[in-house]
């Protein structure tokens, strides 16, 4: 190698051990592969720290540029997960003659810029530009430590604001309280608006985020609510004799009718009361708040995804489409969207589209067992027994307990005639509480010849 070096470029096999410094001897047996009768040419090999470890390996070799290009491609892998493996592997088989190529320009400029160097400090000099960054080591462990930090931090941090939160409400509940007293002395009656408690006079003021509503009033009594948006608990009183009552966040259509008094242009309170009105199937209500929703913010994607699967409770499926599609032209990564979507696509019969979107949930959350469910059940259909097998089989990797998958999984072993596992899987369905349908259970017992 020292002597084809010599004669392209005055290199020496030294001045390649100077600057590599650690583990020279193994890199310069792998380098004299990409220097041929005095050519540069590249050839395939593998480096493992380069396939692990890119980024962090091409700043412990002090390949500054090419860990920029590595983090970047690392950031645009993150919203293609096949594409991040192939990165790897490209990483893994390039590496040595990325570091090659790079050794060689540092060790050329260097004798061209110093020509005179004497051989001492031309070594010094190459081992100051080449070598290793001894602390780029240390960056997995300080990332392990920082995430075992983060993990133990934000749970606590979050229980910590969610507490503020909740002190907040309950502390401008009780000051609505005061200004309903002085309320009260000034008009023998308790006030009905909030607004007209708050300001100097009865001195209210309410925290960002709370939300107090005066739900009834009387000469005799009050019932006044109290909320942060960002809380978890409700606080209610029955003034003026009651005490404080707490309770977990839950809403009615009437908190979000007050919520709408308050403010006509909240399109949250008008989502979060369509949300209401289509659990209990008042279809046609919910699909106004959403609608109204969008109105006032029309990159409400969540209002359109729900709007969208309002409409598909309703059998509207065209429509239920359109708005899945405009929640993820919104926001490309709405996984629930996406879902909804291919179940639409998969009850129309369009199962590649379905497919395609149950994929793409996949890809946005590897560990999403409705998606695998789903997406088997639209491989089922396609008559692909194999592939529904292995997405069953991957949703219970994930939840064991999810029976649906087991009664799908048994399903399309009947199809493949696999009668025994067929019935694993219906025992292990209806262990969990799933009513197996008896028209599938008598066609087992014929295909199989047994009951059970």
């Amino acid at each position: 190698m020292a002597e084809e070096f010599e004669q392209e470029n005055s290199l020496s096999e030294e001045d390649f051990t100077h600057f590599i410094a650690k583990k020279a001897d193994k890199y310069l047996r792998i380098f004299k592969k990409f220097n041929v009768g005095g050519v540069d040419k590249f050839a395939a090999t593998w480096h493992w720290p380069a396939f692990f470890f890119g980024f962090l390996w091409m700043l412990y070799r002090k390949l500054y540029l090419w860990a920029l290009v590595a983090f970047a491609i690392g950031i645009i892998s993150l919203q293609l997960s096949d594409f991040g493996l192939l990165i790897t592997i490209v990483w893994g088989i390039t590496g040595n003659y990325i570091y090659y190529k790079h050794a060689k320009k540092k060790i050329l400029k260097l004798k061209t810029d110093q020509p005179s160097f004497d051989l001492s400090l031309m070594a010094t000099s190459l081992r100051k530009i080449g070598g290793v960054n001894r602390w780029a080591a240390y960056i997995p462990v300080i990332i392990v430590i920082a995430g075992i930090w983060v993990a133990i931090i934000i749970p606590n941090y979050h229980a910590y604001k969610m507490r503020s939160y909740n002190a907040a409400a309950l502390a401008d509940l009780t000051n609505a309280c005061t200004a309903q007293s002085a309320h009260f002395v000034d008009n023998a009656t308790y006030c009905d608006s909030i607004e007209r408690l708050t300001g100097d006079y009865y001195g209210l003021y309410l925290s960002e985020g709370v939300m107090v509503y005066v739900q009834s009033a009387s000469k005799d009594h009050y019932l006044m609510v109290a909320f942060h948006e960002k809380g978890n608990k409700k606080y209610v009183i029955a003034g003026p004799d009651g005490g404080i009552r707490e309770t977990e966040k839950t809403f009615t259509v009437a908190d979000f009718n007050k919520a709408i008094e308050i403010n006509p242009r909240d399109a949250a309170a008008y989502h979060n009361r369509g949300l209401i009105y289509a659990k209990g199937g008042q279809y046609d209500q919910a699909i106004s708040d959403f609608t109204k929703a969008l109105e006032i913010d029309p990159k409400f994607a969540d209002a359109y995804n729900n709007r969208g699967f309002t409409y598909y409770e309703k059998g509207q499926h065209d429509k239920a489409i359109s708005d899945y599609t405009k929640a993820i032209e919104i926001n490309s990564r709405h996984a629930k969207a996406y879902l909804n979507r291919g179940n639409a696509y998969g009850h129309k019969g369009q199962l590649d589209q379905a497919i395609s979107d149950f994929s793409k949930v996949i890809d946005i959350d590897p560990r999403h067992p409705k998606a695998y469910l789903n997406r088997g059940i639209a491989y089922g259909h396609k008559g692909q027994h194999d592939k529904a097998i292995s997405d069953y089989t991957k949703a219970l990797e994930i939840d064991p307990k999810f029976a649906d998958a087991y009664n799908n999984r048994g399903i399309s072993h009947f199809f493949r005639k696999e009668y025994e596992k067929a019935w694993d899987d219906v025992h292990k369905a209806q262990s969990l509480g799933h009513q197996v349908h008896p028209g599938f259970l008598n066609e087992l017992r014929e295909a199989s010849g047994r009951e059970r």
